[in-house]
């Protein structure tokens, strides 16, 4: 716990360095060539460093302000959440003050026991409110999709073998999770009818 906690301050530190100073410098050399950004919308990606750089050089000479700044560590990957004056409001979304995230992950023994609780806290104190949306999928359909080409586009995990290993080894064990408001069979719709069915609900 102690090194993940020292790893995510050293990222933290960089995106303070960077975003206060201009200087990337610290937060390039703790990339890995191969990392992946993905942004708010499925276009808004980049698939190794030299293209976060790319993105971030074009910011210069004035990074964006920021009035908040959020980082958590989910097993190999760090979540950052920004916000600020300079962010502009996604097309077709409601305003920052009432906004919806449709926020996605898969239990996992990696992720910290607390993650849940200390999301809803944020959230909460922040005046929003917390929907828990179960999707589930039968796992030979998971066995089936695992190799998709898409998975591997943005760093997914996309070896069947890998991920048998991984799951006879209680890699994706999670404590019980909250009660959702509703629960979606994946394997009885795709991507864009799943999140449709999330938004109604948000929007209900």
């Amino acid at each position: 716990m102690a090194e993940e906690n020292d790893r995510l301050g050293r990222i933290v530190a960089a995106w303070t360095e960077m975003l206060r100073g201009g200087n990337t410098d610290a937060l390039a050399g703790l990339l890995s060539p191969d990392v992946v950004w993905q942004g708010v919308l499925p276009d808004q990606i980049c698939h190794n460093r030299d293209e976060v750089l790319a993105v971030i050089g074009r910011m210069r000479p004035r990074l964006p302000r920021l009035t908040r700044f959020d980082a958590e560590e989910i097993g190999k990957k760090l979540v950052v959440s920004v916000d600020g004056p300079d962010f502009p409001p996604v097309e077709g979304q409601p305003t920052p003050n009432h906004r919806s995230l449709v926020f996605t992950f898969k239990p996992q023994a990696a992720i910290r026991s607390s993650f849940i609780s200390h999301a809803c806290v944020i959230i909460e104190r922040l005046g929003g409110e917390v929907v828990f949306v179960e999707l589930t999928c039968p796992e030979e359909t998971i066995e089936a999709r695992i190799e998709n080409e898409d998975r591997r586009l943005i760093g997914k995990l996309a070896s069947l073998s890998e991920y048998r290993r991984l799951r006879d080894q209680g890699a994706f064990q999670f404590r019980t999770m909250p009660t959702p408001a509703v629960k979606i069979d994946t394997s009885q719709c795709g991507a864009s009818e799943a999140a449709a069915r999330i938004v109604a609900l948000l929007d209900a």
